[in-house]
């Protein structure tokens, strides 16, 4: 059997310390991350918050890692870490991203 070539990686996922963050606080946080990406050409893809944990994930897709940590130390965003990551998408349709359940 062939070998497989590796999964190119262009999705990174960014670890950053949030202690009791609020909706409102994740919010405006979020809308900078989208506007450092913006300028950055970094693709902001989502945001997931432990509160349990304070801890904050961000998958982006960029070029690379090293691109990601730049837009967080010009912009003031907080990442302690940023390490590729390979995003598998549910196969449900009715699945939905922001975790939030329908009414």
């Amino acid at each position: 059997m062939p070998a497989r070539a590796p999964v190119p990686v262009t999705s990174f996922l960014a670890e950053r310390y949030l202690p009791a963050a609020t909706r409102e606080v994740l919010d405006v946080l979020v809308d900078r991350d989208r506007s450092a990406a913006d300028v950055m050409s970094i693709r902001h893809v989502q945001t997931i918050y432990v509160p349990e944990d304070e801890t904050c994930f961000t998958l982006f897709e960029a070029q690379s890692a090293e691109l990601i940590a730049a837009a967080s130390e010009r912009f003031g965003l907080g990442y302690r870490r940023v390490v590729p990551a390979i995003a598998l998408h549910s196969r449900d349709p009715s699945a939905r991203a922001d975790g939030d359940q329908d009414p």
